[in-house]
């Protein structure tokens, strides 16, 4: 979680609330606004994302696509999640990130049933860090 982007992924099952299937209520922009943080527990302390940007992309792994070796390479990245182009997404407005100290979280799971082919991205700002006993 050091990372400028770290990626999590995860399954959606159909008709259930298991592993990453209840992501897709962040489709409706109301339910990110009443929902709009995700915590990771690590064991000597929690992180607070905000939810900044819902989207369907292709299957590629972001990872191994995209140049998150240089400043740039991350802003550009950073870029494309503010300002999206896919065919479906939301960002919220009047959010930035700083390519050299920014960190983002990325879960990444499928759109089944509707497009087995594409993936379903949330993308989450740190806004909070926590140290723990």
């Amino acid at each position: 979680f050091e990372d400028p982007v770290t990626v999590i992924y995860g399954h959606t099952f159909p008709n259930t609330n298991v592993m990453f299937s209840d992501l897709h209520y962040l489709d409706d922009p109301t339910f990110m606004e009443q929902n709009p943080y995700i915590y990771v527990y690590l064991p000597k302390k929690i992180l607070a994302y905000e939810v900044i940007s819902v989207a369907e992309t292709d299957n590629q792994l972001i990872l191994s696509q995209h140049d998150f070796s240089s400043p740039d390479g991350v802003g550009a990245y950073f870029d494309s999640i503010l300002h999206p182009s896919w065919e479906w997404a939301y960002a919220k407005e009047g959010i930035s990130l700083a390519s050299d100290s920014d960190r983002v979280i990325q879960l990444s799971t499928c759109c089944i049933p509707s497009d087995p082919e594409k993936r379903y991205i949330v993308t989450a700002k740190l806004v909070n860090e926590q140290k723990t006993h």
